[in-house]
């Protein structure tokens, strides 16, 4: 038995198919899913989703 948390493996093989991509499709997949994970966590806590901070970011 796995001492994974559930979901888990969802995100895991959601890393593997990201990791798969040439470079910039790499880029844009790992911002996607870091947008995603910090959606999620704010809903989590219960406050307002707010920008991460990356605009003007080059």
């Amino acid at each position: 038995m796995s001492s994974a948390p559930a979901g888990a493996d969802g995100l895991l093989g959601r890393i593997e198919v990201i990791e798969s991509q040439p470079l910039e499709q790499r880029a844009a997949g790992f911002d996607q899913l870091a947008e995603e994970l910090l959606a999620e966590l704010q809903r989590s806590d219960g406050t307002a989703p707010s920008h991460s901070g990356r605009e003007g970011a080059a």
